[in-house]
Order: C-alpha cells, then sequence, then structure tokens
C-alpha cells in the first residue's frame, strides 16, 4: 500500500487534479501510472488490464 501511495504521490506532484475530476484526464493519468485502483476511483469504467 506504501509504494502504491508513493506512486500515486509521484503522479499528482506535476498534476493539478482540482479540474481534472473523474474525468479521462485523470483516468488516463492514473492507468499512465499503474496504479488499478486509483484508476479505477477516477475512471469508474476503467478495467484492470490482468
Amino acid at each position: 500500500a506504501a509504494e502504491e501511495q508513493e506512486l500515486v504521490n509521484q503522479a499528482l506532484a506535476g498534476q493539478d487534479y482540482a479540474d481534472a475530476g473523474t474525468g479521462p484526464i485523470g483516468c488516463t493519468i492514473a492507468t499512465h501510472v499503474g496504479v488499478d485502483a486509483i484508476a479505477i476511483s477516477y475512471c469508474p469504467r476503467y478495467q484492470p488490464t490482468r
């Protein structure tokens, strides 16, 4: 969990999620980072690729 949080922190560091909300931007960023749980929370239709 700590590792995931660190990845999330790194992803958020350079991004402004204030206006990203649950839209495709947040989904794309989260998916690119590879944190499925976060990707799902930002993009409910996102399905982990495994």
